[in-house]
C-alpha cells in the first residue's frame, strides 16, 4: 500500500461530490461527529480528486469521500479539513463513492438501492460484477435496484421505515401479477 501525503485543504477550495447517494444527513448525529472532531481531531482524511482548474488557474477539488466529515468541520467553523488529493477520473470517483456508501449501514433502502443501480449502469447492466465489487449476492443487488419499479410514494414509505423490503417484495409480485393478468 502507497502513503499518500495527507494536506490541509481549504474547505471553500472543495466542490460537492455529484455521485453522493446520501440525500439525508442526520443533523443531531453531524453535531456529535463535530464535538468528536472538536475533542479529539480527525481520524481520518477526507479524499478529494482534482478536476482542473478555473479562471484564475486555481485547482478545482471534488469530494470523494468523506461528507460528513466535511460537514462536521464546517459545523465547527474550521477553514480547512486534512485531505487525501488523488489523481481519479469521474468514473472511478463514481464507483469509490458509490462503494464506500454501500459499506455503511445507514443509508436508506432508496438510497442504497440508487447506488446499486448507478453501479449496475456504470458496469453494462453487470449485477454479478458490482455484487462481487460490494461484497453482496447478485440477488440482494438485483433486489435492490428492481425496488425502483415501484411507485414513488411507495419508495418514500420504504425510506421513511414505514414498510420494509419484504413488504415491498409482496408489492412487486401483486403489480407483476396484476401485469400479467391483463
Amino acid at each position: 500500500m502507497t502513503h499518500e501525503p495527507i494536506q490541509r485543504i481549504f474547505i471553500s477550495d472543495i466542490q460537492p461530490n455529484p455521485f453522493q447517494p446520501r440525500r439525508y444527513f442526520d443533523q443531531k448525529r453531524l453535531e456529535e461527529l463535530a464535538d468528536s472532531i472538536r475533542a479529539n481531531g480527525l481520524a481520518q482524511p477526507i479524499l478529494v480528486r482534482p478536476d482542473g482548474t478555473d479562471s484564475s488557474g486555481k485547482q478545482i477539488l471534488i469530494l470523494v469521500l468523506g461528507e460528513r466529515r466535511l460537514r462536521a468541520f464546517r459545523h465547527n467553523n474550521e477553514d480547512a479539513i486534512p485531505a487525501i488529493v488523488r489523481d481519479l477520473t469521474p468514473d472511478q470517483a463514481r464507483e469509490i463513492t458509490l462503494i464506500e456508501n454501500l459499506q455503511r449501514e445507514d443509508l436508506t433502502i432508496m438510497e442504497e438501492a440508487q447506488s446499486f443501480s448507478d453501479l449496475v449502469n456504470a458496469h453494462d447492466g453487470n449485477i454479478s460484477e458490482v455484487a462481487r465489487k460490494v461484497g453482496k449476492y447478485p440477488q440482494y443487488v438485483a433486489d435492490r435496484v428492481k425496488l425502483f419499479k415501484l411507485p414513488g410514494d411507495v419508495q418514500k414509505m420504504l425510506d421513511e421505515g414505514l414498510i420494509n423490503p419484504a413488504h415491498a417484495e409482496v408489492l412487486l409480485e401483486l403489480s407483476d401479477e396484476e401485469a400479467t393478468d391483463k
